[in-house]
């Protein structure tokens, strides 16, 4: 150990020589280690391989460009914690309305202020830095403020002011901290019921939307705020995140750290649809105006889908947290002609979903943040017409019963059996060429 801290290392990704070369240059004679790459492919596998602390990114390069190279560094969990700053000749705000919806934390364009570059570097590099610290030490803050007490006593106040009734009543007993919205949702208890509760229980704000103008999504990696549900802001009095689930003490012992003085952070509730709408997950408009409460937005209307011909594989999106489970599912479809697409929780499926077609989605119901229940249930509410099927490890009459009610389109238990899934496949894929054909 000789005690020299290592140069953070930045990746350099465009498909022009005197770009890379000028970046370079400027990056190293700043004290960074600078890996550069000349397209999108390799400058994947650069990132996967190096794990920089900083990616700069050009849009239109060959092969695959840069909005391609940040949709795959997002959806990987080996690089989505490496902040993306976009480095382009595109200038048009809807360039840059899309660079930041994919998870960029800040836009630059050319021809570039070599200052402003430099500031960009140091701020994103430890905001970086800090992330990576933080995750890595479990324990940095402790436990007082909100505690697993907290959620027992708020329970019995949920039951208080929900409706009576036999199915809510065994969802609330069977809730638990991290998944509270997926067994509300299991009961048809309407998740912005619940974020409202959760604030007037712990005595915090609530909104119902929040403006874009007050986001500040540098703060945090973007793919942590998606699978969190947490988005940073600043409001009249001071920076504050707001949270769809505020019993959850690994989310607060993150934001422990970001927050200003020896307090605990400022914490504003949201329902799971709102945190999502404002990270671009949910193809919705935030609100104009400050941050808020307002009227809650209309549902979107029917998404149309174009008639897939007859003997064409199914789309299908398999939302599963265990990788073993994951692959073995997305195997068995494959394996029968099918195109899969595979995330590790829910947030991830609806950012998905917002930006392709899919035929059918295969779901697990346990899943960090956003459970299958609560995924079924924002999908419905942004009337997204696709069919969802329940892969998972629960045996209970309760659970099925629930998918059943919500409107799933099929049930199936894991271990997962061939024959069984893929029954369930083809059962949608008639029912979904019925409906399409009627239409």
């Amino acid at each position: 150990m000789t005690g020299i801290e290592a140069p953070a290392r930045v990746l350099s990704i465009d498909d022009d020589p005197e770009i890379r070369e000028l970046v370079a240059a400027l990056l190293t004679s700043a004290g960074y280690e600078v890996v550069s790459a000349s397209d999108g492919p390799s400058g994947l596998r650069a990132a996967r391989e190096q794990h920089p602390g900083l990616i700069l990114l050009d849009i239109m390069m060959p092969r695959l460009n840069g909005y391609g190279v940040c949709d795959e560094l997002q959806t990987d969990l080996r690089t989505a914690d490496i902040p993306v700053v976009f480095l382009t000749a595109l200038g048009q705000p809807q360039d840059k309305a899309r660079a930041l919806s994919l998870g960029a934390t800040e836009y630059l364009t050319k021809p570039f202020d070599r200052s402003s570059v430099l500031a960009c570097v140091r701020r994103n590099l430890a905001v970086s830095a800090k992330f990576r610290a933080i995750s890595e030490d479990s324990h940095a803050y402790g436990s007082e403020r909100v505690t697993g007490a907290h959620f027992m006593r708020f329970k019995p106040f949920l039951l208080e002011r929900l409706p009576h009734l036999e199915r809510v009543e065994a969802a609330v007993n069977r809730m638990g901290p991290g998944d509270m919205y997926a067994k509300a949702a299991s009961a048809c208890i309407d998740a912005c019921d619940i974020s409202q509760l959760a604030a007037e229980f712990l005595g915090l704000e609530h909104v119902e939307s929040v403006s874009a103008r007050v986001v500040e999504l540098s703060i945090l990696p973007a793919s942590y705020c998606r699978s969190s549900l947490v988005v940073p802001v600043t409001t009249a009095t001071g920076p504050a995140f707001v949270v769809a689930n505020p019993f959850d003490l690994e989310l607060q012992e993150m934001l422990a750290q970001y927050s200003e003085g020896d307090g605990p952070p400022r914490l504003i509730v949201a329902a799971p649809r709102t945190v999502l709408t404002v990270l671009g997950a949910v193809s919705a408009s935030p609100a104009p105006g400050r941050l808020g409460i307002v009227s809650r937005p209309a549902p979107a209307p029917a998404v149309a889908r174009a008639t897939r011909p007859s003997g064409t594989p199914l789309r299908i999106l398999v939302v599963d947290d265990d990788p073993d489970a994951q692959a073995a599912t997305a195997r068995l479809v494959e394996g029968a002609g099918h195109v899969t697409t595979v995330v590790a929780e829910g947030a991830s499926a609806l950012v998905q979903l917002a930006r392709q077609d899919f035929d059918l989605v295969l779901a697990d119901l346990e899943m960090p943040t956003l459970g299958g229940f609560a995924l079924l249930d924002v999908m419905r509410k942004q009337n997204l017409r696709v069919p969802v099927v329940f892969v998972t490890g629960s045996t209970t009459s309760e659970d099925e019963a629930a998918a059943h009610r919500l409107g799933a389109a099929g049930f199936v238990h894991k271990p997962v059996r061939r024959d069984a899934l893929l029954s369930v496949v083809a059962s949608c894929d008639r029912r979904i060429r019925e409906h399409r054909g009627a239409a």
